[in-house]
C-alpha cells in the first residue's frame, strides 16, 4: 500500500527529491521482501543434510592410518570427543 501511495505522490510532485528517495527505498524493500519470500521454504520441508548422510554406506580404505569412529555397521558409528581430538591432531600433522 505504501508503495502505491508513494508512486501516486511521485506523479503529483515529480520534482520532490525527498519523495523520490523514499520511493526508491520503498521499491528496494519490496523487491527484497519478494526475493526472500521466493527463497523461503516451509519448515516442514527443510531436511537437514546431516539426516541424509548414511555412514554405513561409506567405505574407508584399508590403507587409511588415521582415527576411526567407534562402532560398526550393525550398531552404528559414534563421534565422540576422543575421535574429534584425534581428527584435529591428524589435520594438524598433515
Amino acid at each position: 500500500q505504501a508503495l502505491k501511495d508513494l508512486r501516486v505522490a511521485a506523479k503529483v510532485s515529480p520534482k520532490d527529491v525527498e519523495l523520490r528517495k523514499k520511493l526508491a527505498e520503498c521499491e528496494k524493500t519490496v523487491k527484497r521482501q519478494k526475493f526472500e519470500e521466493a527463497l523461503a521454504v516451509p519448515d516442514e520441508e527443510v531436511i537437514p543434510v546431516s539426516s541424509t548422510i548414511v555412514l554405513e554406506s561409506m567405505t574407508v580404505e584399508d590403507g587409511y592410518k588415521g582415527p576411526r569412529m567407534k562402532g560398526d555397521n550393525k550398531e552404528g558409528y559414534k563421534i565422540d570427543l576422543e575421535f574429534v581430538k584425534a581428527m584435529l591432531q591428524e589435520f594438524k600433522d598433515q
